[in-house]
């Protein structure tokens, strides 16, 4: 609630709401005075002038690290939000094998130093939310622990 600069009241209607379209069940367990909630991933699209994007938890978590990450944040901030987007599929394809870091940043026209920087923070998320998210494949095995220790989230999946 902090992060988003929200009061606890907003938050609740806003769980409750994702309850009733059960998609979020509240817990019986609470951290810091808030109860915490189990959710079903949901997966969308978004039509742009470049065409569909699938929007999933990975896609949602990266953006929303924009508030929490500073390499996240000054890209997204420097470059764009559709950068960002691409930036998280150019990660992927590094994941796979496809891509370097530099290659990434080429491929992005950006610095390299900020193709690798956020692309570091990417993979982190990617590794830790990605077991969760039906449209993408489960890289928490290819990405090392350490570095999803470092990822702004926490699942229990």
């Amino acid at each position: 609630m902090d992060r988003q600069g929200i009061v606890k009241s907003t938050a609740y209607k806003y769980a409750n709401e994702l309850a009733e379209l059960g998609v979020a069940e509240e817990r019986d367990e609470y951290e810091d005075g808030a109860a915490l909630w189990d959710v079903e991933p949901v997966v969308g699209t978004w039509e742009t002038d470049a065409g569909e994007l699938v929007v999933s938890p990975v896609v949602i978590a990266v953006y929303g690290a924009s508030t929490v990450d500073d390499d996240i944040q000054y890209f997204r901030e420097r470059y764009g939000e559709a950068t960002l987007f691409h930036a998280i599929v150019e990660t992927e394809a590094y994941l796979r094998g496809k891509q370097t870091r530099r290659g990434l940043a080429t491929t992005l026209d950006v610095t390299a130093a900020a193709g690798i920087a956020v692309s570091q923070a990417i993979e982190a998320i990617i590794g830790r939310v990605s077991p969760v998210d039906p449209a993408f494949p489960d890289y928490s095995e290819d990405v090392h622990e350490r570095t999803i220790a470092e990822a702004p989230y926490s699942l229990n999946a």
